[in-house]
């Protein structure tokens, strides 16, 4: 039998935790998972705008070979989702994209039909407008493994 339950952060911690305690070993594990062109568009954006970050004014090719190589690797937001995750097994993996369908396989889910708005959606102009052909291959190179384990389809 799966339990449920919830874990409390303080305010200073880092709510962005990766592991697994032993003791919720039985718990039903669900985590959230983002296309990963959308979300390397959105970290350009996001990062853009935090001057700790250093990647004002950088275009968006030069982020995409950027987190392909390294350049930014000092930064946690940069890395894979798989990375995040760590080995961690999960009963569910909700996809940003289809949350409001996604939540229905929660066994403890009683909430609204839709979300609304949709979580973690890219602001501006739609991320697709940012991608040539290198340009999608460097953030395959990145994420690669994100786009099998969370079902994402590479462009063509």
């Amino acid at each position: 039998m799966k339990r449920y339950g919830g874990t409390h952060f303080e305010p200073w911690d880092d709510y962005h935790r990766t592991e697994i305690l032993p003791d919720c070993a039985d718990w039903f594990k669900f985590t959230t998972a983002r296309n990963p062109y959308s979300r390397a568009v959105s970290m350009w954006r996001a990062m853009g705008m935090e001057r700790k970050y250093r990647v004002a004014g950088v275009a968006f090719a030069e982020f995409a070979e950027g987190i392909a190589n390294g350049r930014w690797s000092q930064w946690r937001m940069t890395k894979p989702q798989h990375v995040w995750h760590g080995g961690n097994e999960y009963d569910a993996i909700l996809h940003t994209e289809t949350m409001s369908e996604d939540c229905r396989v929660l066994p403890f889910w009683n909430g609204p039909e839709t979300l609304t708005p949709a979580p973690n959606q890219t602001q501006g102009r739609p991320w697709r407008d940012e991608y040539t052909g290198a340009i999608a291959h460097d953030i395959e190179k990145w994420a690669g493994v994100d786009f099998e384990k969370y079902g994402y389809e590479k462009m063509r």
